[in-house]
């Protein structure tokens, strides 16, 4: 998670971090809140929001190479079936691989979750035009600039996904307009790498070094292609906000790309362009099997889980990517220099870049911070009126049609609970229910009212719930009480949840009506079965182990009125009460090891069962993702965690309830076979 980085980053010695997740933005909300919570702390630390996104030249360009690719697979099977011999299929100028088949476990045309494919990155595959994607870090200067990158990223997701999200450099010049963004080259997966690789490709990617640019005219290609692949980036975002970037690993490619980059900067004036920067996939330098594991985990490829599958010490590393400080960045460079010996005598060119990066990130780079207004629509509320002016009409309007309005009683609950709602500006969000169960209710019955919100008079006479609070003594309190923060939270049963967001998607807008998602995380018993493979111990072993565990826990720590759905086993627990789970890690104790790093941590992103986000402009203020070709929100909001309401998203809970279809069944099969009625 970004707070074990940050903690590990602090404890390290450094005084800042950016987060550049791959494609999206989803770990923002852990990373900003516990930056956050350090701040307040009265901790100096700085965190930098970024995005390392995928990057086409030109999106145009590539759908229709994909969609001549589509069109000869297509072709291909036709052809295929109808017995056709070979000659007879056209062959495309481009020879194109098909590598769909590459990736195993995940569904990555639907998955919500990127997972960056570190081995395609480094090798050459990505020479294939369909795959084609550069790595680019892009970093929001301001406050403005991080709204502009949530866009960007939306419009990956939106416009340019397949496979991976992908932008271009039209999309990078429209939102880095008004000197938003400073962009980073990446490492061997961005794009001048990519342009030094491809004028080698007569060498595998395994078999690249540093010498092959001994060669002058090969040197002179190489310093041709990245300067257009530079006067691109320029042109989106202007010169100045252009980094040159320089890793220090024992990737050869890697080297490579270093000393290319290093003879550009230097012919071209830019060595005051130069970075050096480390990527920081796992938080803690003992954690690198771990990491291994989990990306073995991640991609479900069981085929290739075994101990073998790993490298079997640190030293067997190509890259060690955890967050690095100044001197152990420099310690890396050394080893580099012992066995590429262009390094000698750019020792000051590389003490002064890895320099320059803690400058751009503590004087180029401003504090970026996120606009945590609540974010409700306006479109509910009519032209002539305020948001209170409104609800205060609809309250009398409800009272009225109830016939509740001649009675003091209800006239000054109706007064005490809009006092509260103004107070707290929520008159908004009570609108906004109104509305969608007003549209709810045409088409689908509706529940009468679920927990604390049908202790509200304002939901009962604008017709959210069917419950009167007066009538049965329910509090008001127990919803909102100006003492108490936090947004209300009304639960909403209905009959058919899908058929509702396709009412209101027709009613407000598809681009307004965005799914909520929420994480599915590792299991103690699933680890303990994958991780138990991964070093061959019997399956018959790990299943008694894991017979009784649950059960025996459960027993030993459930309290009285506990509720059994809110149970976690977990492994210290297990390891206290479960005799044959103790006698099992005692005997394998290395499975114990990764199970304490990876226990909880994400496996995948699905979807809420039943929060959307109701709102406006969402794709331009929130960073989207996609699953399944439909958007849902980059970050959750559940009993784990509470990112969107603290960055001012409103959770709608509309809960699709299979009683209240046993209901309407009910009465349909009455009405057809006791009165005939068949429609």
């Amino acid at each position: 998670y970004p707070q074990e980085h940050i903690d590990f980053c602090v404890e390290n010695g450094l005084d800042g971090w950016s987060m550049t997740d791959h494609g999206h933005k989803n770990g923002y909300g852990h990373a900003w809140l516990h930056a956050d919570k350090l701040k307040n702390a009265g901790k100096s630390f700085k965190f930098i929001p970024g995005c390392e996104m995928y990057l086409h030249p030109d999106l145009n360009a590539w759908k229709a190479e994909h969609a001549e690719w589509s069109q000869l697979k297509r072709d291909r099977k036709s052809h295929a079936k109808a017995k056709e011999r070979p000659e007879n299929i056209v062959t495309p100028l481009v020879a194109v691989t098909d590598s769909s088949d590459e990736t195993i476990g995940i569904d990555t045309e639907n998955s919500a979750l990127t997972i960056e494919n570190e081995d395609e990155t480094k090798s050459t595959k990505h020479y294939n035009p369909i795959n084609r994607r550069h790595h680019l870090v892009v970093l929001p200067k301001n406050d403005h600039a991080l709204e502009r990158l949530f866009g960007l990223v939306s419009r990956g997701y939106l416009e340019g996904y397949y496979k991976f999200p992908r932008i271009d450099l039209k999309m990078l010049k429209e939102a880095a307009e008004g000197d938003n963004f400073i962009v980073s080259t990446a490492c061997v997966g961005g794009p001048l790498a990519f342009e030094v690789f491809r004028e080698l490709q007569e060498h595998s990617f395994e078999n690249l070094n540093s010498q092959l640019l001994n060669d002058s005219s090969m040197m002179e290609r190489v310093i041709r292609r990245i300067g257009g692949a530079y006067e691109g980036l320029t042109w989106a975002v202007g010169q100045k906000n252009v980094l040159l970037e320089l890793q220090f690993n024992k990737l050869p490619a890697q080297h490579v790309v270093n000393r290319a980059i290093i003879e550009f900067a230097n012919r071209n004036g830019l060595l005051d362009q130069l970075v050096v920067t480390c990527d920081s996939h796992y938080a803690r330098p003992e954690h690198w099997k771990e990491r291994e594991i989990y990306k073995k985990l991640g991609w479900l490829n069981y085929a290739e889980l075994s101990a073998d599958s790993i490298p079997q010490s640190r030293d067997q590393l190509k890259c060690e990517l955890y967050p690095k400080n100044a001197r152990q960045v420099w310690d890396e460079f050394l080893l580099s220099r012992n066995s590429n010996e262009f390094y000698k005598g750019q020792e000051d060119i590389v003490k002064r870049a890895i320099e320059r990066t803690w400058y751009v990130a503590h004087e180029e780079i401003g504090s970026v911070q996120p606009d945590r207004s609540v974010k409700l629509p306006s479109y509910i509320i009519p032209k002539d009126q305020t948001a209170d002016q409104a609800l205060i009409s609809a309250v009398k309007a409800g009272l009225i049609e109830k016939g509740l309005h001649v009675h003091r009683e209800y006239i000054d609950r109706a007064k005490y609970e809009i006092d509260v709602i103004k107070g707290k500006n929520f008159s908004s969000y009570f609108l906004t229910m109104k509305e969608i169960i007003s549209a709810a209710r045409e088409q689908m019955f509706v529940g009468v009212g679920r927990g604390s919100g049908a202790g509200s008079l304002v939901c009962y006479v604008l017709g959210i719930t069917d419950v009167d609070p007066i009538k049965y003594g329910l509090l008001f309190e127990r919803f909102l009480s100006p003492d108490r923060d936090g947004l209300p939270d009304i639960d909403t049963d209905i009959e058919n949840r899908d058929l509702l967001l396709q009412i209101l998607r027709d009613k407000f807008g598809t681009e307004n009506i965005v799914p909520i998602s929420n994480y599915n995380t590792f299991k103690l018993k699933t680890l303990v079965r994958d991780i138990s493979r991964l070093y061959d111990i019997p399956l018959e072993e790990v299943n008694t182990a894991l017979k009784t565990v649950e059960r025996e826990v459960q027993n030993a720590t459930r309290k009285v009125g506990d509720d059994k759905n809110m149970f976690v086993l977990t492994f210290d627990d297990a390891y206290e009460h479960s005799p044959s789970f103790r006698d099992f890690i005692d005997q394998y104790p290395k499975v114990s090891e990764s199970i304490k790093v990876l226990f909880r941590q994400n496996k995948a992103l699905g979807r809420h069962a039943g929060g959307v986000i109701i709102s406006e402009r969402i794709a331009e203020r929130m960073p989207l993702i996609t699953a399944k070709g439909e958007a849902q929100t980059p970050w959750v909001e559940g009993m784990n965690y509470k990112h969107l309401e603290l960055l001012g998203w409103v959770k709608f809970d509309l809960l699709g309830l299979e009683t209240l279809r046993m209901i309407r069944r009910t009465i349909e099969l009455l009405l057809q076979r006791h009165h005939g009625i068949t429609n």
